[in-house]
């Protein structure tokens, strides 16, 4: 409005410079209304036991993640035990890395064990640890392999210009040795226990992870509804193996 009404428009009859203003003392105040909203909360609630309970900060992680520290027996008598710990930094070595694209790879770790498992549940996530310059840089990605994968975990990451974790995996061998920690996430999935599974997002990792222990499990008849965006078609990841999953209970959107 004061473009279109330029110098006239700074008239206080007018009314338009009092809107401006009084936009502009909102942009000052909101974070401190914020603030003095958790203050009351926090006050309100300091006598209740439900201010024991709740991170007022991050208020959905009221527990810690779910972790699966369980020993694995499969059918054949081969035990599997949990590779990732939650609080402590496990290294891990790369195997492999594949170019997807130019800004995208596929980085492939090896568990200390052939038979180890990763200790997620499908839905979490895993937590990547550098030390550069003597600050510490953690990035999170969402595995693509199912966490019974045994012996490997495969990660996927679009490359940022100015990342400096995603300069960092862009520079690595195999043979180098990455930290990583978890398990991460308030989100696992439990097979057989949903009829209907909506995947959505811009990315596919977390998506893939869980579509692949879905149809990993022939026993769970899970119906899954995947809906992904891609700026280009050509872009699509695993577009191979998706097609190959259309009518296996996965519906492509």
């Amino acid at each position: 409005m004061l473009r279109a009404c330029g110098g006239t428009g700074y008239k206080t009859h007018l009314g338009i410079e009092r809107l401006l203003r009084d936009g502009k003392a909102a942009w000052v105040l909101g974070p401190s209304k914020e603030k003095v909203k958790q203050i009351i909360g926090k006050t309100v609630l300091e006598n209740h036991e439900v201010a024991d309970l709740c991170d007022f900060d991050n208020p959905f992680n009221t527990c810690p993640p779910a972790v699966n520290d369980k020993m694995i027996k499969t059918v054949g008598g081969e035990n599997h035990y949990p590779t990732l710990k939650p609080g402590t930094w496990v290294s891990l070595i790369l195997k492999s890395t594949i170019t997807i694209r130019d800004k995208m790879a596929s980085f492939v770790f090896a568990l200390p064990e052939d038979t180890d498992h990763t200790g997620c549940f499908p839905g979490q996530y895993v937590a990547a640890e550098s030390i550069m310059s003597g600050k510490e840089h953690v990035l999170y990605f969402s595995p693509v392999s199912p966490p019974d994968h045994f012996g490997i975990t495969e990660l996927v990451l679009r490359f940022e210009t100015h990342g400096i974790m995603s300069q960092h995996f862009k520079a690595l061998k195999p043979g180098d040795r990455v930290e990583f920690q978890g398990s991460c996430g308030r989100f696992e999935y439990t097979p057989k226990y949903l009829h209907e599974l909506l995947a959505s997002g811009v990315g596919i990792t977390s998506r893939m992870h869980l579509v692949r222990s879905i149809l990993k499990n022939s026993a769970d008849k899970t119906n899954t509804d995947l809906l992904y965006f891609t700026e280009y078609y050509n872009e699509i990841l695993y577009k191979e193996e998706l097609d190959k999953y259309k009518g296996e209970h996965v519906l492509l959107l």
